[in-house]
């Protein structure tokens, strides 16, 4: 796993924290994102140009080397990011979101969309990139399938995260990073935001009632 980066908003950024987490077995996009999701964050959505420039730079074959799987020379495939196709799009390069939810234009930066994947139109989801032979000379992003046929599957993914749940202005990550606020279970929520709201509710149907009682009665 890399260390976790984050971009200040000193220096343009918007406070969120980055990092690349690695699966040498290999894994899919939709188990990499069920993975993010369950440690506090999301696969990363890149919407701006600065944000891009700042994730190429920290996640880049230099920067994270063990978050690459070499194809064959110069083919390199980087981490699963948050960039998905929706099904029935004009391919390659039409109806491309972000798991924010903001549409963006895969072609930008360049190098991206191809169904090259053995001519699959299933090519559907994004990853950073890295091919000298097609005129890219650094990192970008392509686009693959989730499983992936034309080569090594990819073997890690980048989370983002942006949760701030005690709404204070700071995201949670960075304080559970210092020390300032306790995540004993290791999820990536803050402990303070998994209070149960009503303890008594047994059943799970929203109210403290009979159903409750009856329920620790036959087990008492």
């Amino acid at each position: 796993q890399s260390t976790a980066v984050q971009w200040t908003v000193a220096s343009g950024g918007n406070g969120h924290w980055y990092r690349a987490i690695v699966v040498p077995a290999g894994i899919n996009w939709e188990s990499a994102r069920d993975s993010a999701r369950t440690i506090g964050g999301d696969m990363v959505s890149l919407e701006t140009p600065t944000e891009q420039e700042f994730c190429f730079e920290k996640f880049s074959r230099t920067s994270a080397p063990e978050a690459w799987t070499y194809q064959g020379s110069p083919l390199i495939f980087g981490p699963w990011i948050g960039g998905y196709q929706l099904p029935g799009s004009t391919e390659p390069s039409g109806g491309w979101y972000w798991l924010s939810g903001q549409p963006f234009d895969p072609t930008r930066p360049p190098g991206c969309c191809n169904n090259a994947c053995e001519g699959s139109a299933e090519e559907d989801r994004l990853h950073l990139y890295y091919n000298t032979t097609d005129g890219v000379s650094e990192t970008t992003w392509n686009d693959l399938p989730s499983v992936v046929t034309c080569g090594n599957q990819i073997i890690s993914f980048v989370i983002e995260y942006s949760a701030d749940c005690n709404a204070d202005g700071i995201v949670d990550y960075g304080q559970i990073l210092s020390g300032e606020l306790i995540d004993a279970n290791s999820n990536g929520i803050p402990d303070i935001c998994e209070v149960d709201p009503c303890p008594g509710d047994i059943s799970g149907n929203g109210a403290v009632d009979g159903v409750d009682l009856s329920v620790l009665l036959g087990v008492w």
